[in-house]
């Protein structure tokens, strides 16, 4: 008996140092930041991509996944997180996909973990045809599969009951859901204790471009999601300088969040841009209080029509706390992320750190002499600095 207590001991030491030093390398890629990231894992990356190649031959393409997309899936960052994936799902388990997009992850576990049991849930029965037809192209037709169209916030007991997983996937989803605490919370809430809940999410600063993703994840925010939905992280650890992986177990004792999610800090707020928005000389100004993160999309005709783009954090007396300013990307329209003292694409600050005193998003452009200009905002969100 004295043994296995010993041994008990021991793997949940391991346990925890393994998690340490997982959490703790998320957190060096989120301060080193993106570019710098990238590049000082530059020569790991290609050695992992192609690892990821010898290990996971690609699926055949079906016609109802865009070219642009398979390739996305078959290889790069892509392939050495589906690599990874299937280190971490045991042969023949019962699985739960949420959010099987265009089945190309549903395609590789069905070849090469032959579950005994999957079910893949998408919001869009556009997207469970895909995964079907990826299924049939590549002769996978024999497998216990079911696809179901259905929201991740209404899976009810009938539903947990029925597929019983011992494997939940959230790949790539959490960071697209308006609340991923109560969605955690769901799901730890609905699965058997022991239950594995595997789920990928941008590295904090990574993909934040891209405006269906409404929420940020750093390291703080991914041990306080799983302390919150009572789950016992197994693995955290980053993939690619791109991607934060977790593997946690269901069965610890949840803590109730001293407040409600989405908190601020990790949630973009859309801000809607009005006409009155506009100042009289052409610059727009937008309200985003305590700004931590600012995304807006931006369009400007003729594209190269514009010496210089400036944006500035206001106060409430219209005193600059953050600034921005250079030359506009040449792109027709472009979406830039700004954080307070950082650059961004071609814009550089000359002034940040006071992000809490801001109240007002002020933007502006020096055209070249004799242009006419279209200046739009097509989109603005900000996150909230305060939480």
């Amino acid at each position: 008996m004295g043994e296995l207590v010993e041994g008990r001991a021991g793997s949940e030491l391991r346990r925890r140092l393994r998690v340490a030093w997982g959490l703790r390398r998320i957190e060096l890629h989120e301060r080193v930041g993106q570019r710098a990231g990238r590049r000082l894992t530059t020569l790991a990356r290609r050695r992992a991509i192609a690892r990821a190649a010898r290990r996971v031959p690609p699926l055949r393409r079906a016609e109802r996944i865009p070219e642009r997309t398979f390739a996305r899936y078959a290889r790069g960052g892509s392939a050495v997180r589906i690599a990874r994936l299937l280190d971490l799902v045991p042969t023949g388990s019962r699985i739960l996909d949420i959010g099987i997009g265009h089945g190309y992850v549903a395609g590789v576990l069905l070849r090469d973990r032959r579950p005994s049991h999957y079910c893949g849930v998408d919001l869009r029965e556009a997207l469970t045809d895909a995964t079907r037809a990826m299924i049939e192209a590549n002769d996978l037709g024999d497998r216990a599969v079911e696809l179901v169209v259905r929201d991740i916030f209404d899976l009810d007991e009938e539903f947990w009951r029925h597929h019983d997983p011992e494997v939940v996937l959230l790949l790539e989803v959490l960071e697209h859901v308006s609340d991923p605490a109560a969605a955690l919370r769901a799901i730890a809430a609905a699965v058997r204790p022991g239950t594995r809940i595997l789920f990928t999410v941008p590295l904090y600063g990574r993909l934040e471009r891209v405006w269906g993703h409404r929420s940020v994840f750093d390291r703080r925010r991914l041990e306080r999601l799983c302390r919150q939905a009572g789950l016992v992280i197994e693995r955290a650890e980053p993939l690619q300088s791109t991607w934060s992986l977790v593997l946690a177990r269901a069965g610890g004792e949840p803590v109730e969040s001293p407040r409600s999610e989405p908190d601020l800090g990790y949630t973009f707020s859309r801000v809607r841009v009005r006409p009155g928005d506009a100042r009289p000389d052409g610059g727009i100004r937008l309200k985003m209080p305590n700004p931590r993160v600012v995304r807006l999309d931006l369009s400007l005709e003729p594209p190269g029509g514009v010496r210089r783009l400036r944006i500035q954090g206001l106060d409430d007396s219209g005193s600059p706390r953050l600034e921005w300013a250079g030359p506009p990307d040449p792109a027709k329209r472009t979406t830039y992320v700004l954080r307070p003292g950082k650059p961004d694409r071609s814009l550089t600050p000359s002034r940040g750190g006071d992000a809490e005193a801001v109240t007002w998003i002020d933007l502006s452009v020096e055209p070249e002499p004799g242009t006419e200009l279209a200046f739009t905002v097509h989109r603005a969100a900000y996150i909230d600095a305060r939480a």
